[in-house]
């Protein structure tokens, strides 16, 4: 049920924000924000699509499952990137853009995001699929998979960890006494997004670490949802 809730919850988001990202997004000038914004959020719901027909679809094969959930997969990763790139752009607006503090920023992505992309590979490789232990169970049901995932979420726990850190040491020594709605919007809300990914992640890492291993096709797919 997880799965067709998660869905739900970003379709009614996606409604819900549709004027404002007409206003804001689609009208605007070509930019490399907005062609974040455009990778971060379209590709999603291709990925939906995907997610759905690998929980919830009955007897495919083996390699169906396989090539399905590796399509998914990679469009998380793209769009778990493009995001983590706007939250530093972002951090680095609150900061003045501070260029020394942009450097450090990119090195971050940079260092923490070549191993995502080796352990997502690994981890799609070990990949193993079998028959449900039940006919009522509905998806691709994984028998076998590496606990290498694993490292990805603590990648990103650490650089969620980092930007949430920055985000509210420049709003406590900067911007603690100003009126301006827009910054307090920007430290508001960057808080409280930070925080909910945090705790995104630090499930996930729990749930990899004392769940199934039919649990491993929940983790990496919710992370961008």
């Amino acid at each position: 049920m997880g799965v067709p809730v998660l869905t739900k919850c970003q379709i009614v988001d996606y409604i819900q924000t549709l004027d404002l990202e007409i206003a804001l997004i689609w009208n605007a000038k070509w930019s490399i924000v907005k062609m974040l914004f455009l990778i971060a959020r379209y590709p999603t719901f291709l990925d939906i699509s995907l997610v759905l027909y690998v929980t919830l679809s009955h007897h495919q094969s083996d390699k169906n499952c396989a090539v399905a959930y590796d399509i998914s997969s990679v469009i998380t990763l793209i769009g778990i990137g493009a995001a983590e790139v706007i939250f530093v752009l972002r951090t680095y607006a609150l900061w003045g853009n501070n260029k020394n503090l942009l450097r450090f920023l990119v090195s971050q992505v940079i260092v923490i995001y070549i191993p995502e992309i080796v352990c997502l590979a690994l981890f799609l490789r070990s990949l193993e699929y079998g028959s449900p232990p039940l006919p009522s169970v509905a998806g691709c049901y994984q028998t076998a998979g590496s606990d290498i995932i694993f490292i990805n979420f603590v990648l990103l726990l650490y650089h969620e960890a980092v930007l949430m850190v920055l985000t509210v040491w420049v709003g406590i020594k900067r911007y603690r006494h100003s009126s301006n709605p827009l910054i307090t919007t920007l430290y508001r809300d960057g808080i409280l997004y930070f925080v909910w990914l945090f705790i995104i992640s630090a499930a996930n890492i729990f749930v990899l670490a004392a769940g199934p291993v039919s649990y491993l096709r929940y983790q990496f797919l919710s992370q961008s949802h």
